[in-house]
């Protein structure tokens, strides 16, 4: 996404504005390109979680690597949102237990699932 990191920067002002991070509780966002023609989406999560310790996932937006990385999400038990891929086979949560899918008609359906994980972790 062009600009990537300066939206979730704006994000993160928000979420500290708004009173949802504070000195108790911060988050760090990490970003890179998470679809391609070589699976360099599940290249990034493996990175990202063993490497960069991450704790949630936010994409990959695209049907191929979200199957993947949702599915490996599930064996590391870490909560993952997909807000693009649309396939069926997300519906099943015996494969895609950590899984939450989102409507992007509006950008409000991913904010407010970000809140949500954020507020059920404290």
């Amino acid at each position: 996404m062009p600009k990537a990191e300066a939206i979730l920067d704006i994000c993160r002002k928000e979420l500290w504005k708004e009173g949802i991070l504070s000195d108790d509780f911060d988050i760090e966002i990490m970003s890179s390109m998470g679809c391609g023609e070589a699976f360099e989406g599940v290249a990034v999560a493996a990175d990202f979680f063993y490497q960069r310790n991450a704790q949630v996932f936010i994409g990959p937006y695209c049907n191929s690597e979200l199957d993947a990385v949702a599915k490996m999400a599930a064996y590391w038990n870490v909560p993952i949102i997909g807000y693009m891929a649309s396939n069926n086979i997300f519906a099943d949560k015996n494969i895609y237990k950590t899984l939450a899918r989102v409507s992007l008609r509006t950008t409000n359906s991913l904010a407010l699932s970000v809140a949500s994980l954020l507020n059920h972790y404290g």
